[in-house]
């Protein structure tokens, strides 16, 4: 099963991302530090996802659009009155050339998700927001996180389990991670 090659295989990178962004969102206790944290993920998502929608669909992926991330960080930026001005684009990124390389840097953008609960109810604390405006991006898809979670998952292990397109959406998702990383530490 895909889900499981990809948990396994990726380990390493997803921990090496984690271990660099966690202090940084721990960090996020001024709004400007939050508005900057948003930037950095905007700056690597909008050209990840632009990549992404050249490979997958409504017919891969029938809830595809609500699976977009980039314009929540855009609504939080807005909501916290950060400048749009000059968004930094990351140009260094996994190479997306067919359905089965984007649905592994998909997989990396959905399971951003998952961690977001804590990291909103973190952020809200940090930030005396009131859980509603600003922190969209990390409510992930609120109370229906877990239930969008397994339909990816099923999607996953149904369409895009054969040995092939497993070793290339591992391949890119650790690319995703591995790529997200330099981006952030640059940033």
């Amino acid at each position: 099963m895909l889900l499981e090659q990809l948990r396994l295989h990726t380990s390493p990178a997803h921990q090496q991302l984690e271990k660099l962004l966690v202090p940084r969102i721990k960090g996020a206790t001024t709004k400007q530090a939050y508005i900057d944290l948003l930037l950095l993920f905007y700056g690597y998502f909008k050209p990840l996802e632009t990549e992404i929608d050249k490979y997958i669909d409504k017919a891969l992926v029938p809830d595809y659009e609500q699976r977009r991330k980039a314009d929540t960080i855009v609504s939080d930026i807005n909501y916290l009155s950060g400048a749009q001005n000059g968004f930094k684009y990351c140009a260094d990124l996994p190479l997306i050339s067919n359905s089965r390389q984007a649905i592994g840097a998909l997989y990396v953008m959905e399971g951003s998700t998952l961690g977001g609960k804590i990291i909103r109810t973190m952020l809200m604390k940090n930030l005396q927001l009131d859980g509603n405006n600003g922190l969209s991006f990390f409510g992930g898809y609120g109370d229906n996180t877990g239930a969008m979670w397994t339909e990816f998952t099923r999607i996953l292990n149904d369409h895009f389990s054969d040995g092939e397109t497993e070793a290339e959406a591992v391949t890119a998702a650790n690319e995703t991670f591995i790529k997200f990383k330099s981006w952030a530490e640059l940033n």
